[in-house]
């Protein structure tokens, strides 16, 4: 080959080497183009129940046994806990019997055989008198056990209010968390609305022994103003028979209640999940303390915070995209449902609660799983 040959082919070839890696330097560079700019915002997230049933209960029982547990998956008539209604059933029973004497006194009020409306007049003062005593004197047992109560919860509150200052200051201090002061602040609200609450009670249940008083009362005026009148004193014993019937139909009423079958409580969602059972086998039952919890698991959603810096990006309605923390490789989609009007501080950050439906929730999904969201803009 002569050298004009041999020099010929090396520039062919130098020029074949160039031209490819010109054109993979052209594919490298396509493929190594910045992203697009992000499209939505990051969050971080925690699964809540946007429905809660309390229970509790408004008559005397006792619990026989708890069937449940806390955090145990529940679903529709699930027996939940059986109670024991021997006082309830007796509480009716004299009730009953009671009704049954003030008719037979009202068949012989009428047919004339009743006692005289002088005896009638002095039953009802003594009544009255005993009503007007232990209500001036706060020694009515319903009275009584409801400002023990009370005692005990304005006790509890200024244990609470110490215990505040006290985690304040260490709070200032660094030497606590955000969310261990809110805690401590959670509970000082709770214990103050508890004593707010029994201090209701105990006025709404002074004033209903008021009313029986000034029933009483009108009682007597009737008996004094017509001693001899039998159709007073009959009148009188109707209107015992209606408040008994009442009385009674109250009680029957406070049984019927989706959540109870027969003598057991049982779940009155499809789909729940129980939370804070606040009784032991054995306790009676107490109508200021709830008996348990359902959190409804058709009813979950998400609580985000988003910082303010992004919050005008967020839209109502806006697509979701949900990482679970427990398994990544599922995929949820939802929207934003909800955005507050107010911005609070968490973890030194001024951030806005939102909150986010879930379309395709599943059995998997549990209240309190952490998600990461991608909110689309």
């Amino acid at each position: 080959m002569t050298i004009k040959k041999i020099g010929l082919f090396f520039l062919i070839n130098t020029f074949i080497l160039l031209t490819a890696c010109g054109k993979n330097e052209t594919q490298e560079t396509t493929t190594e183009l910045p992203p697009p700019v992000d499209r939505y915002i990051e969050a971080f997230g925690i699964i809540k129940a946007g429905k809660i049933k309390n229970i509790n209960l408004d008559f005397p029982a006792a619990i026989k046994k708890i069937h449940v547990s806390n955090g145990q998956k529940v679903n529709l008539n699930d027996p939940l806990i059986t109670l024991d209604l021997s006082n309830y059933n007796k509480q009716l029973q004299d009730k009953e019997n009671e009704y049954r004497i003030a008719q037979l006194e009202l068949q012989r009020i009428q047919a004339g055989e009743t006692p005289s409306s002088q005896k009638e007049s002095q039953r009802i003062k003594n009544e009255l008198a005993n009503k007007r005593k232990a209500l001036s004197s706060n020694s009515d047992p319903d009275i009584q056990k409801l400002m023990n109560d009370l005692d005990l919860a304005q006790k509890s509150y200024e244990d609470a209010k110490r215990d505040y200052e006290k985690q304040q200051i260490l709070y200032q201090q660094g030497a606590i968390s955000e969310s261990e002061f809110d805690k401590i602040k959670r509970n000082l609200e709770q214990s103050k609305n508890n004593v707010e609450s029994l201090k209701l009670s105990v006025e709404a249940l002074k004033n209903n022994k008021q009313k029986e008083i000034s029933e009483l009362e009108r009682s007597l005026d009737l008996t004094n103003a017509s001693l001899n009148s039998s159709n007073i004193e009959v009148e009188i014993q109707k209107q015992r028979i209606l408040s008994l019937e009442n009385e009674i139909a109250l009680l029957k009423e406070k049984m019927n209640k989706p959540f109870i079958k027969e003598d057991k409580i049982v779940s009155d969602l499809k789909n729940a999940v129980v939370y804070e059972i606040g009784y032991t086998e054995g306790d009676n039952t107490d109508q200021s303390k709830k008996v348990l919890s359902l959190l409804d698991l058709d009813s979950l959603i998400i609580e985000a915070n988003v910082s303010e810096e992004f919050i005008k990006d967020v839209k109502a309605g806006a697509p979701v995209d949900i990482i679970l923390l427990a398994d990544s490789s599922k995929e949820y989609k939802g929207k934003v449902t909800k955005i507050s009007n107010m911005a609070i501080k968490e973890n030194g950050e001024t951030v806005v609660p939102i909150e986010i439906s879930v379309d395709n929730k599943d059995s998997f999904l549990r209240p309190n799983f952490n998600v990461d969201v991608k909110i689309y803009k």
